[in-house]
């Protein structure tokens, strides 16, 4: 339908992570140039509005049944990120930051209700995080291999709450 550049190409920012899509109303999520999340329109990819993150946003980002917005950062904030549209969806605000000890260069994946989003960093951690508080409920150890320092898997929910990862070491748990 549409094709275009995203923000400036001058600006210095690269767009090699899968775009999210809001399963409710059709928008576009995606990383664009200046450490932010857009979300764009889907019938003529204009954005419909930004979230400054301080730091590139280095996930595909999810939606909950709630609508809030799940993705993760690089860099500056090594953190994963909510985010709330606005009701006419014109505006996005940061709900809440949760601080990881590493990258977050992942997709998350929430449980069944939408109440916990699991993702890994590359702190060599799969973080169970509240999505109403962005608290940390726990975390689990991902071993890796010596000359693999990060774990390079998506966290999957299974129908019966079990959280599956991969990593490095040849091994899925």
């Amino acid at each position: 339908k549409w094709t275009g550049c995203i923000g400036s190409p001058s600006a210095g920012a690269d767009n090699n992570y899968m775009p999210g899509v809001d399963p409710f109303n059709g928008n576009v999520y995606t990383d664009v140039p200046g450490n932010a999340m857009a979300a764009l329109n889907p019938a003529n990819g204009s954005e419909l509005w930004r979230v400054p993150v301080r730091s590139d946003v280095d996930s595909t980002p999810i939606v909950g049944p709630d609508g809030k917005i799940y993705f993760g950062t690089d860099g500056a904030a090594l953190a994963l990120f909510a985010v709330t549209p606005n009701a006419a969806h014109t505006a996005g605000n940061i709900e809440w930051e949760f601080t990881t000890g590493g990258e977050v260069d992942n997709i998350p994946a929430l449980n069944s209700d939408g109440s916990v989003v699991y993702v890994v960093s590359s702190d060599g951690n799969l973080y169970a995080v509240d999505t109403v508080l962005g608290t940390e409920i726990s975390r689990f150890p991902i071993a890796v291999t010596p000359q693999d320092r990060i774990p390079n898997s998506s966290p999957a929910v299974g129908p019966d709450g079990t959280v599956y990862v991969g990593s490095t070491d040849n091994n899925l748990y």
